[in-house]
């Protein structure tokens, strides 16, 4: 499938902006969440665009912002977010493509989407999406990946991932992880392709003496109904192993 080709432009934003909810990592006096309010000024600029030669093709969206409160300070902040997406056709058989996620935020708001100029999802790499602090996080995701298109039915992936994610407070846990995936492909008919898919993920945690480990596989089927509609499924299995050590204390009873 041919891209379109996006030229590289830079583009400037000037908001103003009213937030809720803004908590810090602690309680109040009264055991409850932190819950300010306040008007604001966030000015956002960035780059994107997409570039393709005859066997490369280079994907690029960074958005940075800063913004500052009127009624408070302690929740103004920097943020950024870079995603690059780079693909090379090695020969007619063999591809390589790498994909990188990273960025820093106090509030991601705005910062995270599907831009049409990088190769990728972001929601496919281990970016965190689900913070409730306005805390300072750090995060980086990479992704590399081999395709071998065997014949004109038989295609072979493997690939593998790196991630982690860091928090400044010392009461909230980052992670430091990897996966290694590999699948396999094979078209039935014109309209329909079967597959099957191995995936082994890693979890280290920062912060508390924890680490995960999961093994899946699964199966997938996809048939083309028409010229405009496709239908795709899969299922399968999934075991986690979850190892957690703590400081116990123990009680000794001596014989009289």
């Amino acid at each position: 499938m041919a891209s379109p080709q996006i030229d590289f432009r830079p583009f400037v934003e000037v908001a103003g902006v009213y937030d809720t909810g803004l908590a810090g990592v602690a309680v109040n006096a009264q055991g409850q969440l932190g819950n300010e309010a306040s008007m604001g000024l966030e000015v956002t600029g960035g780059i994107s665009g997409i570039h393709s030669w005859k066997h490369t093709k280079i994907g690029l969206d960074y958005r940075g912002s800063v913004r500052r409160y009127l009624h408070t300070t302690s929740y103004d902040s920097t943020d950024q977010s870079l995603m690059l997406g780079i693909s090379h056709q090695f020969s007619r058989h063999v591809s390589v493509t790498l994909n990188e996620n990273a960025g820093l935020y106090s509030r991601s708001f705005g910062l995270s989407g599907l831009p049409q100029t990088v190769p990728f999802d972001p929601a496919t790499t281990y970016a965190p999406t689900t913070d409730f602090f306005d805390n300072r996080t750090e995060y980086l995701s990479t992704q590399a990946n081999l395709v071998i298109q065997k014949t004109a039915r038989l295609s072979f992936s493997l690939g593998g991932d790196g991630f982690l994610v860091r928090r400044s407070s010392s009461a909230l846990y980052g992670v430091t992880g990897a996966t290694a995936h590999a699948d396999v492909q094979y078209r039935l008919t014109r309209r329909s392709t079967i597959g099957a898919n191995y995936e082994y993920v890693h979890f280290d945690f920062i912060g508390v003496l924890s680490g995960t480990d999961v093994h899946m596989v699964s199966g997938v089927y996809s048939v083309r109904l028409s010229r405009w509609l496709e239908f795709s499924g899969s299922g399968g299995v999934a075991r986690a192993e979850t190892r957690f050590i703590q400081t116990c204390p123990l009680i000794l009873r001596l014989p009289p």
